[in-house]
């Protein structure tokens, strides 16, 4: 009993250190432990179903590559029909079979040739000269092609006594640029595979692979028998498929790291593609692999497998070739196993090694910073107590080079005073009992759309500097008394006075109907109103105010904004940050009030206002169309707009508008003829300058 008392008082009151290297060893332990087995169990499974879906859906796209070409050119073929109704159509002068052989091999750059072969043994074909190969005349093969050749239209007439065979060649667009003859004629296109088998069946035709006569690879070829009104056979549509691109296609399909995509004889288990030095299978796709993989498949019938050869473990996949070939090819897909699963045994090994290094050298770094950390929070919890119970004569530190602690040793050191101060006003029940409570003040905010004004004294810190105190003061309270009163009576809400600027919004916390015009009402109103008080100052000999306003309409946050122990009803937001940045900007084009163009859009039937310039502002990532607020379209002489300027707006938005389309020679003449109207418009000086200078 006085064991388990023991024990259960050690967990009561267990130092920190111990329990945060408790934890920490706890939680890396349980974490490495469980992430060990885990792999382990499951990376088998989930590898080999990724394994087999990968080599799945690679043999899945070479088949439907496969068959999307196959099906284009038995088309070819199939289209033909109805061009050819008696022998004398294999003509040279049939210009819409010519035609058609033209769009065949321009729109297929795999088909080598498409072929018209008669009855007789005559022929008309459109050679692909590139996918054959040809780079010679044939009647003179030390003479080169013309270096734009790109196909050939050959036409052999064994109607005559003496047979004939000439070749036109053309360039890409079908226009001829050269002729030849080619003696003796030794095509005959009844010899040719495609044609013997058209004939032979009767109807479409797959070869298998065979060797083409004017190119060193191997092919296939698609034929068509041709009838007539009485059903005898009068000739035949050929075209060759060379199979270079796709046994190029098959040498680029990555499956794991040494797995090959592979075309076979369905009855010899012969590898029929890829063909050439590239397509000889890897090292660990040695031919007993593929015989053994074509062995297995041939006795199971299954067409996704494993089998071993040679201790090695590999997956296959055989799918049919979606030709109906005289001789069945498979599509087969082998891949080692390990190619999948070797690399991740390999690193489950290096991660159970490296798990039990973290442990341990985790655990020597615990054991230090547990004693780091909880030695400096031991005194701090001391000394809270200490707080607690009203007794503020201890003066202990604590130094930490963590922030955290370090920042606890400030605010509780701050406490005290504080708390040491309020002491002497409150007596120390009362003290004692704020201590242990708790109050939640709730700050609160709500989106909303706001238009934000600011304004700014221009040059106010020369101004200030001159005058003493007692002259400025007053100046500046008349000022902000004014504008003030302007603002308020537009229905606005003043936010806050910062220095000689004033940011005010509209539509918070009383919604206001049309937010953007009451701001921009406000704007020209103190502009007119300053321009008495300026006059006023003037016969005084006193300094005159000149203001500039920027305005900016969007959503914001706006509600109480603070802390706990102060708090401000104020709006804040992208919006507000512009309408400052605007205002500042109005220095660089010599204006008064510059509106975005969210506010102009929805006061531009009001008011007269012209473009101004497209301007990078601060906290926007995309540049923002600026516009100068003029004057108000209304019978106010105040703030209503005179004729010369709307004249002035009309001029230099034209100008403006060359300027923005990119015409700047047209825009430099325009703004050039403002200025000799308006001499004095510092946005005309602005853009003449720009364009003249930068050309931009």
């Amino acid at each position: 009993m006085q064991l388990i008392t023991w024990i259960k008082g050690l967990l009561k009151n267990r130092r920190l250190a111990i329990d945060i290297f408790t934890i920490f060893m706890v939680l890396i332990t349980t974490t490495c432990f469980f992430i060990i087995t885990y792999t382990y169990s499951k990376n088998y499974e989930s590898i080999m179903k990724f394994s087999h879906t990968t080599i799945q859906r690679t043999s899945a796209l070479i088949t439907a590559k496969i068959d999307c070409l196959i099906n284009d050119f038995e088309n070819i073929t199939i289209s033909a029909d109805g061009l050819i109704v008696t022998p004398s159509d294999v003509s040279i002068n049939n210009k819409q079979l010519i035609s058609y052989m033209k769009q065949s091999v321009k729109e297929h750059p795999n088909l080598t040739a498409f072929i018209v072969g008669r009855s007789d043994g005559s022929m008309l074909g459109m050679l692909n000269l590139h996918a054959a190969q040809l780079n010679n005349y044939l009647s003179n093969p030390s003479v080169k092609l013309p270096s734009n050749a790109v196909y050939g239209l050959g036409f052999v007439d064994r109607s005559t006594s003496t047979p004939t065979e000439t070749i036109t060649y053309l360039d890409g667009n079908f226009a001829s640029i050269g002729k030849e003859s080619v003696s003796p004629v030794l095509f005959d296109a009844r010899s040719r595979p495609w044609y013997m088998g058209a004939q032979k069946t009767g109807k479409l035709f797959w070869t298998d692979i065979y060797q083409y006569d004017s190119i060193n690879e191997p092919g296939v070829a698609v034929s068509k028998p041709i009838f007539d009104s009485k059903g005898v056979m009068i000739g035949a549509y050929g075209a060759n498929l060379s199979l270079s691109s796709y046994s190029e296609f098959l040498n680029h399909q990555k499956i794991g790291i040494t797995g090959r995509a592979l075309v076979l004889d369905a009855e010899t288990g012969k590898v029929l593609l890829p063909v050439g030095a590239q397509g000889q299978p890897s090292p660990l796709l040695s031919e007993s692999v593929i015989a053994k993989a074509f062995l297995e498949y041939k006795t199971s019938k299954d067409t996704n497998f494993i089998f071993d050869e040679n201790e090695i473990s590999y997956l296959a996949s055989f799918q049919p070739f979606p030709v109906g070939v005289e001789n069945e090819w498979l599509i087969t897909v082998i891949v080692p196993v390990s190619d999948f699963f070797g690399q991740v045994l390999a690193t489950q090994n290096n991660v159970v090694l490296i798990s039990i290094g973290i442990c341990l050298f985790s655990g020597l770094l615990v054991i230090i910073f547990s004693r780091r950390i909880s030695k400096p929070i031991t005194i701090l919890a001391k000394e809270i107590d200490k707080i607690q119970n009203l007794n503020f004569d201890s003066t202990v530190r604590v130094s930490s080079n963590i922030r955290e602690i370090s920042t606890m040793d400030s605010s509780i050191a701050s406490m005290r005073v504080a708390i040491r101060s309020f002491a002497k006003y409150v007596p120390k029940e009362i003290v004692h009992q704020l201590i242990r409570q708790g109050k939640e003040i709730i700050l609160g905010g709500e989106k909303k759309e706001l238009t934000i004004l600011f304004s700014d004294i221009v040059g106010f810190t020369p101004i200030a500097e001159k005058l003493s105190v007692d002259l400025l003061m007053p100046l500046l309270a008349e000022y902000f008394d004014e504008m003030s009163r302007v603002i308020l009576e537009n229905e606005g809400t003043i936010d806050k006075y910062i220095g000689d600027s004033i940011m005010a919004f509209w539509g918070a916390p009383t919604e206001v109907k049309q937010p953007s015009l009451h701001a921009c009402d406000s704007a020209l109103y103190s502009l007119a109103l300053l321009k008495k008080i300026n006059a006023k100052r003037l016969s005084n000999d006193q300094p005159q105010f000149v203001t500039k306003f920027g305005i900016d309409a969007g959503m914001v946050i706006v509600g109480n904004i603070g802390t706990n122990e102060r708090m401000n009803y104020t709006a804040i937001g992208d919006p507000v940050n512009a309408a400052a940045r605007l205002q500042v900007i109005n220095g660089t084009y010599h204006t008064n009030i510059i509106i975005s163009e969210n506010v102009y859009t929805q006061v531009k039937d009001q008011f007269l206002t012209r473009p101004l310039d497209i301007v990078n502002v601060k906290g926007k990532q995309k540049k923002i169309k600026i516009y100068e607020l003029i004057a108000k379209n209304s019978a106010d002489p105040a703030i209503g707009a005179t004729e010369t300027q709307k004249e002035l707006a009309k001029g230099f938005t034209a100008a403006y508008n060359e300027y923005e389309l990119g015409n700047k020679e047209r825009a430099l003449g325009l703004f050039k003829e403002i200025s000799l109207s308006f001499p004095n418009d510092e946005p005309t000086k602005f853009f003449i300058k720009k364009i003249e200078e930068t050309g931009t």
